[in-house]
């Protein structure tokens, strides 16, 4: 979570069944989400039990599955679909093409696709969705909010490389369900983060940037191969870019971002912002790393600008650029990372008194669940055809009236 919390304590190896409030002590932040963590945790659990890996129900309600019109291409159908113990709701008929936040690549002609399901869980904060602040506090920032978020996607099934079902043509519909249970397989298992330590350079680096602020929850954050990026407030700030849709051409490395309720964490020239467009905040997805050249403070007697502030980054934007928001990063490190460390892997440190600990870390992961869904072969024109072989389960309880039930007596 990128959210400003002191801390992420739960911790499923703990074995908490509650958190218990004591009278006369103080209640954090981090207990109420621990409580939300632990309740969340034992109902996702039980819904596992009772779905599986994946699953929906019956009596058409199942959603999200794939069928193909003739003209409409794939559609997506109404309903609700269980992943992982995550319940994701496909509001409507959904056209596959055109997703919320998220377009599919288009499908090249006569091939064989997998369609899966991936979801994940994100913060929500008042930067993307103004309407959770309260008007009654003015300039007050309030909590956040936990959100799931899904896409449909497909890859190709016959010669994906990281895709250990690619080896064959499936000859049979039981065969395409053994490679469909192995690419579920792969794919849980890549969620686990490798056990590596965490790097001396990112140690010293985190140790200079906590002296200046102390009492923070940092972050060692993976943006790409070779590259970290730090914070000292767990990069929770995060700004959203004003008119992004009218940045003038002739000045592509100048953005004006809103400040909202965060304008006590203005970022300062030597800080790097992360420019995201609206699919990489919804997935959690890395964006593009610039550093602050020059921040310019706008006339704050001016209407106009009392509510923003202007920055002049380090290299240019592309022209044709999609980005909607700025996160906030302290420093950008650059050093050789282990095998098997993937772009957005971070460590967590809590820093009291300017003293962090670095004693235990373990690098996370952030959860990314699949979920098979059907294949689908295309056409010479690159159409998908109707014969598809789906891999989605309908789960539905055996009901039976009680007049039916034998009773003998004792």
């Amino acid at each position: 979570m990128r959210i400003d919390v002191s801390a992420d304590s739960f911790d499923i190896l703990q074995g908490y069944s509650r958190v218990l409030l004591q009278q006369g002590r103080p209640i954090l932040d981090r207990d109420w989400n621990e409580q939300t963590s632990i309740v969340l945790h034992q109902l996702r659990a039980l819904t596992r039990a009772i779905y599986g890996p994946h699953g929906g129900p019956a009596g058409g309600e199942c959603g999200f599955v794939p069928i193909v019109v003739e003209g409409l291409g794939i559609r997506l159908r109404k309903g609700w679909y269980s992943v992982d113990g995550l319940l994701l709701s496909c509001e409507d008929d959904r056209d596959y093409m055109k997703q919320k936040g998220f377009e599919p690549a288009k499908m090249a002609a006569q091939k064989t696709y997998l369609v899966y399901l991936e979801a994940i869980e994100r913060e929500v904060t008042a930067a993307e969705q103004g309407n959770l602040l309260d008007s009654a506090l003015p300039g007050v920032d309030v909590a956040a909010r936990g959100q799931i978020v899904w896409r449909a996607n497909h890859t190709d099934w016959l010669s994906d490389p990281k895709n250990p079902a690619s080896v064959k043509a499936p000859a049979s519909c039981r065969d395409a369900i053994e490679q469909a249970n192995a690419w579920y397989e792969f794919k849980r298992k890549k969620q686990a983060p490798p056990t590596v330590p965490f790097p001396k350079a990112l140690e010293d680096k985190l140790k200079e940037l906590a002296k200046k602020s102390s009492n923070q929850l940092l972050r060692a954050e993976c943006h790409s191969e070779g590259i970290w990026k730090l914070s000292t407030d767990n990069a929770f700030a995060l700004f959203e870019i004003d008119a992004p849709d009218k940045r003038s051409a002739t000045a592509m490395n100048k953005i004006t971002i809103q400040l909202g309720v965060l304008d006590s964490w203005i970022p300062e020239a030597g800080n790097f912002v992360e420019l995201l467009t609206e699919q990489n905040v919804r997935f959690n997805e890395p964006g593009e790393l610039l550093e602050i050249a020059v921040i310019v403070t706008p006339d704050r007697n001016s209407l106009e600008n009392i509510d923003r502030q202007s920055i002049t980054l380090s290299g240019d934007l592309s022209s044709d650029n999609l980005f909607r928001f700025v996160r906030v990063w302290n420093s950008r490190v650059e050093i050789a990372h282990d095998d098997g460390v993937m772009p957005g892997d971070y460590w967590q440190f809590a820093s009291r008194d300017s003293a962090p600990d670095f004693v235990g870390a373990n690098l996370r992961r952030p959860t990314r669940v699949y979920a098979p869904l059907a294949l689908i072969r295309t056409g010479t024109d690159g159409t998908p055809l109707p014969d598809i072989e789906r891999f989605q389960r309908i789960v539905g309880p055996k009901w039976r009236e009680i007049d039916d039930v034998d009773f003998v007596d004792s």
